[in-house]
């Protein structure tokens, strides 16, 4: 909806500017500060990579957005955040990946989003397993080959068949 929308284009604004979330309340309604403001809550949900406590980080994150509008905005910054990953340190890259693999894949599947949690998957696996992201790549690469090979001569048979009976 539209306040969604609008809440998604400012997320950062009360992080990144002097703006406040009253300010944002006056010019964009309750609705908007109330989804910003839940995904700044969530966005606090820091993983630190203590396996012990991966279940109450996830059950926390999903507590701290009293608007599921504010989660959906929230995977939608993950998101776009995993694919302009290639620009951070790798020590970073693997840290937002691992927390993205081990925090909101999950919450995303319990959630029923599944699509939001491959997408999260697919995006952070290059970043925490390179070595079977790039046998994955490979197999792939040569299964298309073998596949796109097998369509053409098909084509071909079937431009044959279609010449041939006019």
């Amino acid at each position: 909806d539209e306040d969604t929308l609008i809440a998604a284009l400012m997320h950062d604004v009360p992080e990144d500017t002097k703006v406040t979330l009253e300010e944002i309340e006056t010019q964009f309604g309750k609705d908007v500060a109330s989804i910003i403001e839940g995904i700044t809550k969530v966005g606090k949900v820091k993983y630190r990579g203590v396996p012990r406590y991966v279940e109450n980080m996830r059950r926390f994150f999903i507590a701290m957005a009293a608007d599921a509008r504010s989660l959906i905005v929230k995977f939608a910054d993950r998101i776009d955040n995993l694919r302009t990953l290639d620009a951070h340190p790798p020590k970073k890259q693997y840290r937002i990946a691992l927390e993205s693999l081990e925090i909101f894949a999950p919450v995303a599947s319990r959630l029923g989003m599944g699509e939001i949690k491959g997408t999260i998957e697919d995006l952070a696996f290059k970043y925490v397993n390179p070595e079977d992201y790039e046998w994955v790549k490979t197999l792939i690469q040569k299964r298309y080959a073998q596949k796109n090979e097998y369509i053409i001569k098909v084509m071909d048979i079937g431009r044959k068949e279609l010449n041939r009976s006019g």
